[in-house]
């Protein structure tokens, strides 16, 4: 990428807060243009891990068997968004 570009990830990771929480680096790509990284191992070491489990699909069935409403959840959309 562009130098123009660099900047304009850094600023939105600024917007967005990224920055404040984990150390940022160029990292080289093989056609030797760069990638913008974050190092999230130290945020990681202190997050809760599995505080909010997904209860088992089987569970969610029983739960809203003959319900009216249903809801469709994007399990894959969702897990990006973490």
């Amino acid at each position: 990428p562009s130098l123009f570009s660099l900047k304009a990830g850094i600023f939105r990771a600024l917007r967005l807060h990224c920055i404040k929480c984990s150390p940022v680096l160029f990292v080289p790509k093989k056609d030797g243009s760069l990638r913008l990284c974050f190092d999230y191992r130290k945020l990681n070491n202190v997050t809760r891990k599995n505080a909010y489990t997904v209860p088992p699909m089987s569970h969610l069935l029983t739960l809203f068997h003959g319900a009216t409403l249903f809801l469709k959840l994007d399990l894959r959309g969702v897990y990006n968004l973490i």
